[in-house]
């Protein structure tokens, strides 16, 4: 399945005081716009791949990001998710929520939001 190439109505991100609003990332490959459904660990890499890039265009890392609201398709994916999720931060873990059994955009199992820091 493929994301129509136009015009969202939100800002993919905001930048209030020293702290960036993401929009939320799906597993997305924005060079295809192609989404990624295939396995859960699939979907989370290219989700934080997308995240990454985010951040990059502000000039921060994974270390940057302090809250993550995470949604998943099905919370029985939660402990699965955990051990891919875990892969990209050191022992500087950011706030996290979770809100579980929801419908995402393109039958996707992960969605995350992120709010990073941004220190001058």
């Amino acid at each position: 399945m493929t994301m129509e190439n136009q015009r969202l109505p939100f800002s993919i991100a905001r930048q209030v005081g020293d702290l960036i609003f993401f929009s939320g990332a799906i597993p997305i490959n924005e060079l295809t716009n192609e989404i990624i459904n295939s396995t859960l660990e699939a979907e989370v890499a290219q989700t934080m791949k997308n995240i990454k890039t985010d951040l990059e265009k502000y000039g921060l890392n994974f270390d940057d990001i302090v809250d993550i609201t995470v949604f998943l398709k099905d919370l029985s994916d939660l402990q699965e998710f955990n051990k891919y999720y875990l892969q990209y931060f050191d022992n500087k873990l950011p706030t996290r929520a979770l809100v579980g059994g929801v419908d995402l955009v393109g039958g996707v199992r992960v969605e995350l939001k992120v709010i990073a820091q941004c220190v001058q």
